[in-house]
């Protein structure tokens, strides 16, 4: 009878104790919002992005003519960044981000001596 009553109790305790951690877990995640952002892309995949044409249709050019237009000051890494963000490829946070806003703009130069 004891070892019934002692593997009862075991069970019942486990039980309790992994709804527990399930109930946790539940109410720890964030539920996604509709248009919300779900990944963040790396300055430099954003300039490569940008640099393949990815943004032509948002006023950013393609290939050569974007490091003409980012030594001409046409283009900025604040002008590239908003355009992610409007594209929804970037969190809006992004944009008082001076160490990715940095980045950016380290990699836009790059483009020129490349």
């Amino acid at each position: 009878m004891q070892p019934v009553l002692v593997t009862s109790l075991s069970v019942l305790m486990l039980s309790v104790f992994l709804a527990t951690i399930a109930q946790a877990e539940f109410l720890s995640t964030p539920e996604p919002q509709p248009n919300s952002i779900t990944r963040s892309i790396s300055p430099n995949d954003l300039v490569s992005l940008a640099y393949r044409g990815a943004f032509r249709d948002r006023g950013i050019p393609g290939y050569t003519a974007i490091a003409h237009a980012y030594t001409a000051h046409q283009v900025t890494a604040r002008d590239l960044v908003q355009v992610a963000i409007d594209a929804k490829k970037l969190p809006s946070k992004t944009l008082s981000d001076p160490g990715y806003l940095n980045v950016v703009d380290t990699k836009l130069a790059d483009l020129n001596r490349s």
